[in-house]
């Protein structure tokens, strides 16, 4: 029987297939992270960050315990989400550096251990670090990304290879068609800058110059070729990640049709055939969902005007998906579904004057109401449940994200190349003019993040966070996770990450009411607020692999034996 492999043990078996692996690496991409059930409606799984033996700045993430290489521009695994599910995520740190983990996008809790940028898993050692991440029942089904949010390190460590795609899944019966929720008819592309070397010029008449040794891919590769059927349907998912985060233009060939759906994980509000174009502007730091078909032949994909990939579009790629176009594209692809309370229309809303700041990002520094203030020193608070409206400077040169909340743009005709009334979470408009949005506190709250995207300018201290505060006790998360040592990768499955702080016979692994809790209460995720979740959810089961390599393992395996067996009995 295979031996039970650890980070410390590899045999002649396994540096072989790492062999096949690497060089079979893109074929197998986008892999999606295993998740395993570990309790009513919760999943668990284990991803690593690691960095390349040869290089101090290659980075990257893999399924915890993976031979698949680190580092060189591949994305990290998928993470594939479902609506009304809690997800514990252990971040093993493999590589040198400290580092942590960021959803960028997703509507969850700020704090505890939840989306919360402060915490940090020391580097040197197989350290862990824990994530509870609650996808509410009605989070907007769309394409987030995920990179590590170090500050000081975040350009290094992203810039080196070290982000991924998250989607939450849309569904049937939110009333979106097959094109759009069936992930038969769905194709990837994460469009990325890596290496050390971007760094960008002064601003001329001709905008911005680009002083670049880094290199540009597409779903890892040089050139991305996304096998489709001709006049068929497909959703295509978009991230754009890269270390400057300035605004872009991505652009299609003229064998395609498409519309622009959904924008940094929200659908549009406006019909889905209503934003069409061959070209669109997206930040480096923007997701764009889009509704696609081709005519027969190769259709370029091109990021900045380079060419990174193609639309080929093949009768003879019969297991490609898709819905045939019928000729009247509205009814083809339907409608988007509808907005939850976190995305809904504030066009409308009253905002009250104390409700109303500006904010201006700079290269180390965040201006809030006139004052300036560098790095995490905090800008005060805000309430829970109501309407805030920002005006947002100088996003041209420093893109603007917000954590938590999508912005809605309220700006008269739109700022850049965000649509008024759209949400996004990161924002690049007109240098010398504010972006005009609001938000509302809703559903989540706590540690509120705010920063230029521009790694370096973040690193350098353009970030800050506002304080939610009045959130429902029901939703706080207060859990105090610190980083703790990696279990062994082949120790049995545990349901919760967590052991109960008091003595007594407390339900812990999945509390339903807060008698369950001894003292504490039964949080709506179902963990005691009492708990210490130090402890790591360990595995993916007893197997030497995360299950959800087996069968790939198997494959390549004979494929080796087959090979090589008439050599050995020889």
């Amino acid at each position: 029987p295979m031996e039970p492999m650890t980070y410390a043990t590899m045999n002649w078996r396994t540096c072989l297939l790492s062999i096949l692996a690497i060089a079979t690496a893109h074929a197998a991409y986008p892999d999606s992270l295993v998740w395993t059930d570990c309790g009513p409606n919760t999943k668990c799984g284990n991803l690593e960050f690691c960095q390349d033996d040869g290089s101090s700045h290659k980075y990257g993430y893999r399924a915890a315990g993976s031979i698949m290489p680190c580092g060189g521009g591949t994305p990290g695994p998928l993470l594939r989400m479902a609506k009304g599910t809690v997800y514990h995520l252990v971040l093993h740190n493999t590589a040198l550096v400290n580092t942590n983990f960021h959803t960028h996008g997703l509507h969850i809790v700020g704090d505890g251990d939840g989306d919360d940028v402060t915490r940090v898993v020391e580097g040197g050692g197989d350290k862990c670090l824990s994530y509870t991440w609650d996808i509410a029942t009605d989070h907007p089904g769309g394409t987030y990304f995920y990179h590590p949010h170090y500050h000081g390190k975040t350009k290094q460590q992203a810039a080196g290879g070290a982000f991924g795609m998250i989607i939450v899944e849309d569904e049937a019966k939110d009333g979106v068609k097959g094109w759009a929720h069936d992930a038969t008819n769905e194709k990837i592309l994460l469009v990325s800058r890596t290496g050390q070397g971007e760094s960008w010029g002064s601003w001329n008449d001709n905008g911005r110059s680009l002083q670049s040794t880094s290199t540009l891919l597409a779903n890892g590769v040089g050139h991305e070729k996304i096998q489709v059927l001709p006049d068929h349907w497909y959703h295509l998912r978009m991230v754009v990640v890269t270390p400057t985060a300035l605004p872009d233009e991505l652009a299609f060939g003229k064998g395609c049709t498409v519309y622009k759906v959904a924008s940094d994980g929200v659908w549009h509000s406006a019909s889905l055939t209503a934003y069409r174009g061959s070209s669109f502007e997206l930040t480096g730091a923007s997701r764009a969902d889009f509704a696609i078909r081709c005519s027969a032949g190769s259709n370029a994909i091109s990021w900045g005007g380079a060419v990174i990939g193609a639309m080929d579009a093949n009768p003879a790629y019969v297991s490609a998906g898709g819905v045939p176009s019928s000729g009247d594209d509205a009814s083809d692809l339907g409608n988007a579904p509808p907005r939850p309370m976190s995305v809904a229309d504030l066009s409308s809303a009253s905002v009250a004057d104390s409700n109303q700041f500006m904010v201006m990002p700079t290269k180390t520094s965040i201006g809030f109401n006139g004052s300036f203030y560098q790095g995490m020193s905090g800008l005060g608070s805000i309430n829970f449940n109501e309407v805030y409206e920002m005006q947002v400077w100088d996003t041209k040169e420093h893109p603007f994200h917000l954590h938590l909340y999508h912005m809605q743009i309220m700006t008269p005709g739109g700022c850049g190349s965000h649509i008024q009334g759209e949400f996004y979470d990161t924002i690049s408009g007109a240098n010398g003019q504010p972006c005009t949005v609001r938000f509302q506190t809703v559903d989540v709250g706590q540690k509120m993040v705010m920063h230029c995207h521009e790694f370096e300018h973040e690193d350098d201290g353009s970030i800050n966070f506002l304080n939610v505060v009045n959130v429902p006790e029901s939703i706080r998360n207060t859990v105090d996770s610190p980083s703790y040592a990696c279990p062994r990768l082949d120790e049995p499955m545990t349901s919760i990450p967590a052991v109960s702080t008091e003595e007594g016979s407390c339900n812990v692994s999945f509390c339903t009411v807060d008698s369950d809790c001894c003292s504490g209460s039964c949080r709506h995720y179902g963990r005691c607020s009492n708990i210490d979740s130090g402890i790591a959810i360990a595995t993916n089961g007893s197997d030497s692999y995360p299950r959800g390599q087996w069968p790939l393992m198997l494959i390549v395996y004979f494929y080796f034996l087959a090979i090589f067996l008439p050599f050995l009995l020889i």
